[in-house]
């Protein structure tokens, strides 16, 4: 049994490499628009192709995240194990990696638009709001 439940998962992690390694920019590139890989060997050798053109904060991010949400679900298991500790399966492991991340990515942002080191992140009416620049970005 356990054999078939390893495959699906092998599958579906080939599958899924691709988004997590930032490589979606890739296949909308007119080369690999003419024959996008569709099949799970095929999506794979793509990826071993291009890995020079991995996007570094995305592959890490991604990958941070799946260790967080394993560790999480292996330590949540292991802490209900003892008594008194029930409440303990209502904490969603996901709300707390998608907050992380995107509390991360917010400061990354404020620092990035502090130092003006870095145009990657957008300003929201919010954020600029605060900072007085609202008038600026009109």
């Amino acid at each position: 049994m356990y054999d078939s439940l390893t495959w699906p998962s092998q599958i579906i992690f080939i599958e899924q490499l691709v988004p997590m390694l930032g490589m979606t920019a890739i296949l909308a590139h007119p080369e690999a628009k003419a024959d996008p890989p569709t099949l799970p060997i095929s999506k794979l050798l793509f990826v071993l192709r291009h890995l020079e053109h991995v996007n570094k904060t995305t592959a890490i991010l991604s990958f941070t995240s799946l260790a967080v949400l394993i560790a999480a679900r292996t330590s949540k298991q292991a802490i209900l194990r003892r008594p008194g500790t029930g409440w303990v399966r209502y904490v969603p492991e996901i709300l707390l990696v998608v907050a992380g991340t995107t509390g991360e990515t917010y400061l990354d942002c404020e620092k990035d638009l502090l130092t003006l080191s870095s145009p990657k992140c957008h300003i929201s009416m919010g954020s600029a709001r605060r900072r007085g620049a609202w008038q600026d970005q009109r």
